[in-house]
């Protein structure tokens, strides 16, 4: 049987401050931000140079001027 992520654990949230990796794909391991790239896998391949036995979540940080241009604001 599979285990879900959507198990009985609470879910869990970030608590960094992504503005300085607007524009980077951001690797992540246990809650820290252990490595960045410009594209995802060279963000995952640096996180597992690091930590070969984890496997990182790897997310897009957007550009802060895309986030402005959707919200309507210059």
């Amino acid at each position: 049987m599979q285990s879900s992520i959507f198990s009985a654990s609470p879910p869990k949230y970030l608590d960094i401050d992504l503005r300085a990796y607007a524009g980077c794909y951001i690797a992540i391991v246990e809650g820290v931000v252990l490595a960045t790239g410009q594209s995802a896998e060279a963000a995952r391949t640096r996180a597992k140079l690091a930590r070969p036995q984890r496997e990182p979540l790897i997310l897009a940080i957007a550009d802060q001027s895309a986030s402005e241009d959707q919200n309507g604001k210059p």
